[in-house]
């Protein structure tokens, strides 16, 4: 899915992360984000709050059941491996090997992306409830 423009008003060193809170998959990318996010950059909201369903309505995408994360940077919302390496670019350096992996056509990138999205509840199952930040995070969350 190609970057859109998005008018969600963000801080101008804030970027925000919109992540499935009930899948645990999605859970685990965002306490990783939280762990080496080390400059605190990056704010996190669920599809499941206020804001991230606002943010999906905005985008014109599924509320319901939506198959990418959605990584909101300078205005514009990044969607699925391209959500994932911009992420990967704010974290700290020791992570940025893997933006190597760049290099496979994103067409490639996506599908992969696409085919663990669309079966990641049965491959890593839900959480019984949202997922729900520390009280040390807690700061980082929209809703």
């Amino acid at each position: 899915m190609k970057p859109k423009p998005c008018s969600f008003k963000l801080n101008p060193d804030e970027r925000l992360l919109v992540f499935d809170g009930i899948c645990r998959l999605c859970s685990g990318w965002a306490r990783f984000v939280l762990r080496y996010d080390h400059e605190r950059k990056i704010t996190l909201t669920t599809v499941q709050s206020d804001t991230g369903q606002n943010i999906l309505t905005q985008l014109g995408l599924d509320t319901i059941s939506p198959e990418s994360i959605v990584f909101i940077e300078n205005g514009t919302a990044y969607f699925e491996s391209d959500a994932i390496f911009r992420i990967i670019g704010q974290l700290s350096k020791g992570w940025h090997i893997l933006l190597v992996f760049r290099i496979i056509p994103l067409p490639i990138r996506d599908w992969v992306y696409l085919k663990i999205a669309r079966n990641r509840y049965r491959l890593f199952g839900k959480r019984e409830i949202c997922f729900i930040p520390t009280p040390d995070n807690r700061a980082r969350f929209r809703d």
